[in-house]
């Protein structure tokens, strides 16, 4: 309540359950924070709610207005079509009230004086999608026909002040309720022809860390991408196997063949590895069945994960679009193709823990 007996209410709009909340209220004036992250459908639902008429002192009307403000995604938006191009987000045509729509675009230079000179330079150094989305503060063309998008990718994360989870931070959340306990947890590898950091020409290699939870989704947990040595980024995979606690490391065999297991193997014998064939043809095909999992809020970003989320972002159904390899995206179709399209898996064991299972001396009962 404020000193002018006007109320102020919060509510969520990111999920149906706290949307409905919204519903028997009346408002003024809407304020839509963060939009990115909401629905057009809980915006549509929220706005049936600017339905209180207000008489002020002098007599007047107060005007029922809403206001809305995003970082700005991808052209794609309902924010974009609806303010910027002025039609209807679900059937394109020209809204009846364009002049009713208003957009102003602002970026980090216009509040200069109130930032450090250090957070600048960061930002005017990311890569080109997210320069223009954070730096230059404009909505970012989509790809024709990519299988992901930012509208989708946006509503599949959980929080975004976290990024790049450890075993930890996992156990925390699961205790506070955010994240539920996982039936499995793998690490998955694309590798990649990398010496390690000097070698910029090189690939990365992408490794992303997934589990599948008990309530039937996929979580991406952590990136662990890489641009290391053989043994650099075998440690670094290892690192988040044990750290997570994973059921096994999942990666490609097409790239140096038996190598990578051998990566692998050499620093822990008894790892579970499963190797995976690349040979279904183009990235897309392997993509689109995850992306498709996306697209049924099957799929959960527990936080923003920028390189990997705008590799998926250049991946169209003619093939990827973006520089270099996608190598974090690839991770991330190996290790959801493993916990959600294949059938559950049967106990592996490695080959070394086999002999020294059988070398042992049995028990006497």
């Amino acid at each position: 309540m404020l000193p002018n007996e006007s109320e102020m209410w919060f509510g969520g709009l990111d999920e149906k359950a706290r949307t409905e909340k919204i519903l028997g209220l009346e408002f003024a004036t809407t304020f839509f924070n963060e939009s990115s992250q909401i629905p057009y459908s809980s915006y549509q639902i929220a706005r049936t709610r600017l339905a209180q008429v207000c008489q002020c002192t002098d007599g007047s009307v107060l005007p029922q207005r809403e206001y809305v403000d995003l970082n700005p995604g991808g052209s794609g938006h309902w924010t974009y079509r609806l303010f910027v191009q002025k039609v209807d987000p679900t059937d394109r045509r020209p809204i009846a009230d364009p002049d009713e729509y208003a957009y102003a675009l602002l970026n980090p230079l216009e509040n200069e004086e109130n930032l450090s000179p250090k957070y600048i330079e960061f930002l005017q150094n990311l890569p080109d999608r997210q320069r223009k989305r954070f730096f230059e503060g404009v909505y970012v063309p989509e790809v024709e026909g990519a299988l992901w998008t930012f509208d989708v990718l946006a509503t599949s994360r959980i929080d975004t002040k976290i990024t790049n989870l450890n075993g930890v931070g996992v156990k925390a959340l699961q205790d506070r309720g955010v994240l539920p306990q996982m039936s499995r947890v793998v690490v998955a590898i694309d590798p990649s022809g990398t010496h390690g950091e000097e070698d910029k020409r090189s690939d990365e290699v992408g490794i992303i860390v997934a589990g599948r939870g008990y309530d039937g989704k996929a979580y991406v947990l952590s990136d662990k991408s890489c641009r290391l040595p053989p043994e650099g980024w075998g440690r670094v995979a290892l690192n988040a196997y044990h750290d997570f606690k994973a059921d096994r490391i999942v990666m490609e065999k097409n790239f140096g063949g038996a190598m990578c297991e051998y990566v692998i193997k050499s620093i822990d014998p008894f790892v579970p590895v499963v190797e995976v064939d690349a040979s279904r043809g183009k990235k897309a095909v392997r993509a689109e069945p995850v992306s498709a999992l996306y697209a049924q809020d099957r799929v959960r970003h527990v936080g923003v994960f920028p390189t990997l989320e705008d590799q998926c972002l250049n991946c169209a159904a003619s093939g990827y679009l973006g520089d270099r390899s996608p190598d974090r995206m690839d991770a991330l179709v190996w290790a959801i193709t493993d916990l959600m399209l294949t059938e559950a898996p049967a106990m592996v064991i490695s080959d070394q823990l086999l002999d020294a299972l059988r070398s042992s001396p049995r028990p006497r009962w």
